[in-house]
């Protein structure tokens, strides 16, 4: 399962809150706040999409996506109001690097404004699952804050309009739920959101991956090994999947905390992600495949020889794992360290050269 613990992290209350929101407020019209308020009703989220990326949405510059929420929000009800602080909760759930606790309490309570003068009767789960986290979504998920809820948003309206047992079905059925995640608005951004809502529903199948990138790299490495059947499945997630129940079966992480694996960690992150990134965009490992050789230029500093060192350890793991199979390469992560030194080289250039003398063509 791809229900995965950072630890010392838990995820706990992250889980149980999330379990509250679909009985409440997927399936019904409550909130997760006050247990006698209609909050997520359809007319709710049709004002709020109004002012948010419709007809009578504020779109200044130079301002910050919580200064625009307030204009948006000037003369919103109070339901509306508690409706955006909740949308707001559910879009900080996953992220634990890209912004702290205080500061999601902080956009949290100022969304909600004076509707929300005292301590609601679900605020002590809510705070608790706002300070745990299940990972990091990457940049884009913090500069581009309109874009991941107006993409929230859409999904919810769109949800309204399903019948009860239709809503019922497609939360049973994680394929179901990933057709309907994937069936967003023509205006509407598909981004870290959509990744981060369908591990939130469906933890079991879905991994706690924000990036689509990360997700077809992971796939990339391993689909040798994994899917060269015919029976391999063609979408995305179900491959990783595949891929998570045959690397399971090897028990390639011992050391990792609830008998389950991660991508993020080793020796699996080795062979996929040599590099840092956490946003969308080709990684240093699937340019050099592609293109057969890379050149890092830039000041003193700047991480060329660490992203060089990383690059030559993961091709080397790559191809290992290609040519000696799963199980051997797995079971030799000691042997496999030596091999990886054995094959880097590096070439020192003279200080006398320079880049132009040296690189032929760009003098």
């Amino acid at each position: 399962m791809a229900r995965f613990v950072n630890p010392p992290r838990s995820r706990e209350n992250i889980d149980r809150l999330v379990e509250l929101w679909k009985g409440r407020c997927l399936l019904g019209d409550g909130s997760l706040l006050f247990e006698d308020r209609a909050i997520w009703s359809q007319s709710h989220l049709l004002d709020f999409q109004r002012r948010f990326t419709g007809e009578a949405a504020i779109y200044g510059t130079g301002e910050t996506f919580e200064e625009k929420l307030e204009k948006q929000l000037a003369d919103a009800s109070d339901d509306v109001r508690l409706l955006v602080a909740e949308l707001l909760i559910i879009h900080f759930l996953f992220a634990y690097v890209a912004i702290g606790t205080e500061a999601k309490i902080a956009i949290v309570r100022d969304a909600a404004g004076s509707a929300w003068e005292d301590e609601a009767p679900g605020w002590e789960l809510v705070e608790a699952a706002l300070g745990e986290g299940i990972g990091n979504p990457g940049s884009g998920y913090n500069i581009r804050r309109d874009i991941q809820v107006a993409y929230l948003l859409d999904f919810v309206i769109r949800w309204k309009a399903l019948g009860a047992e239709e809503q019922r079905a497609r939360l049973e059925d994680p394929w179901a739920l990933r057709e309907f995640a994937d069936d967003a608005g023509e205006d509407v951004q598909v981004r870290e959101m959509r990744h981060i809502l369908l591990h939130l529903l469906r933890p079991e199948e879905f991994e706690r991956i924000s990036s689509g990138t990360h997700k077809q790299q992971i796939v990339e490495a391993f689909s040798g090994e994994f899917l060269d059947g015919s029976d391999a499945p063609e979408d995305l997630d179900e491959q990783l999947l595949r891929i998570r129940e045959a690397l399971e079966e090897l028990g390639v992480q011992p050391d990792l905390d609830g008998g389950t694996i991660d991508f993020y960690y080793p020796p699996l992150n080795g062979i996929w992600k040599p590099d840092a990134d956490g946003d969308e965009g080709a990684s240093d490992l699937s340019l050099l495949l592609h293109k057969k050789h890379l050149v890092f230029y830039g000041p003193p500093g700047t991480s060329k020889t660490h992203r060089a060192r990383a690059l030559a350890d993961s091709l080397i793991r790559r191809a290992a794992l290609e040519k000696w199979g799963a199980r051997r390469f797995f079971a030799a992560q000691d042997s496999l360290d030596e091999v990886v030194a054995k094959n880097i080289e590096w070439v020192q250039l003279h200080p006398g050269f320079g880049y132009e003398e040296f690189i032929r063509g760009l003098r």
